[in-house]
């Protein structure tokens, strides 16, 4: 049987945060999820939201 796929969305608010350890952090997160959730986390395809909040 074949694993349920996962896609990762990383985002942040600033541009401070881009500077910062948030991408290196969520990426580890997401794959940790992959790992105990028995998923298979796409690397091809990942969601990024860079931008500013309101």
């Amino acid at each position: 049987m074949a694993k349920a796929k996962a896609y990762s969305y990383l985002r942040f608010s600033t541009p401070e945060q881009m500077k910062g350890n948030s991408f290196d952090r969520q990426s580890t997160r997401a794959q940790a999820y992959e790992l105990r959730n028995h998923l298979d986390l796409d690397d091809k395809l990942t969601f990024h939201d860079l931008g500013l909040s309101s």
